[in-house]
Formats: structure tokens, sequence, C-alpha cells
């Protein structure tokens, strides 16, 4: 009897999680007071947010990418997250002091990555106002292009590019 039991477990873990696939979409990021984060699925924006389930190390990298980086390569078929997107659609809390209800789905972060070549935006001259900016081409990300957060110097952050 417990090994038959055991068979079962066996049998239905390991069928929960095949089913399983990991996606790659297009990611693009909104500057909002809504969900800012959304990807790309057969050519149409869907807002997402990132489950707890989410790969957290990744998840902190993507979201401490700075916006020089982030701004001119999101939406631009440079940035790509690779993950689960949840199939159920939701809606954000309606309530006094809250923003407009919005619908969203789940997506549970696995890995992101950036094409090579992208570009990123640099300040000429930050004492003159107004600021003049240019676009430069770069070919690696380096630490310098992430905010701090916990775990950031452990990581590689060249296992983000391709």
């Amino acid at each position: 009897m417990k090994v038959y039991l055991f068979v079962l477990v066996i049998t239905l873990i390991t069928g929960c999680t095949s089913n399983v696939r990991l996606q790659t979409y297009r990611y693009v990021f909104h500057e909002t007071t809504g969900i800012i984060n959304h990807i790309v699925q057969n050519g149409k924006e869907i807002p997402v947010k990132f489950s707890s389930n989410s790969n957290l190390q990744n998840l902190a990298a993507l979201k401490s990418l700075k916006w020089n980086i982030l701004y001119p390569n999101s939406g631009a078929n440079k940035i790509y997250v690779v993950g689960v997107l949840g199939h159920r659609e939701k809606e954000t809390p309606f309530g006094p002091n809250l923003s407009i209800p919005e619908k969203y789905r789940d997506f549970t972060l696995a890995d992101w990555y950036i094409t090579v070549p992208f570009i990123e935006i640099r300040v000429q001259d930050e004492l003159i106002l107004p600021h003049k900016f240019e676009n430069v081409t770069r070919f690696k990300l380096n630490y310098n292009d992430f905010i701090d957060f916990e775990g950031k110097e452990k990581i590689d952050f060249t296992k983000f590019q391709k």
C-alpha cells in the first residue's frame, strides 16, 4: 500500500510539472501609475504582474536595470523575459485612493535577457540644462547598469545578454 501511494504521488507531481513549458516573450515597460510590466504575445501587449514564484534573483536584476538601458530597449525588440504566463485574467483592486482597476495576468519569471547590441542613453553634460542626450551602442551589460539590490555583487550580469 505504501509503495502504491508513493508511486501515485510521484506520478501526480511529475504529471503536473511536465505541463509547464517556459516561453520567451518580448518585454515592454511602461512608465505609468498603473501596471508597468507588459509582454507581447501574438503581437498583442498583455499587462502582467510578476508571480511570487518567479526566480527572485533574476527578477530583482530586471527590476533594477537603470532607466538609461531599460527605456530605449524596452518595446524595441531588445529585452525578453522567459517564463510561464498564467491563463487566468485577473483585475487590480478597486476602492478609494486606488487607481482604476486594470486587467492583468500573472507571469512567473524564470529568466530574462537583452539582445546585443543595445542602446544606452547618456547625458552629455549633467551640469548644462536642459540636458542633451546621446544614444550609445553597447555590446555588454556591466555592474553599473543596475541599481543596488540584495545579492547584486554575486551576479555575473553578462548572463542577461545574448
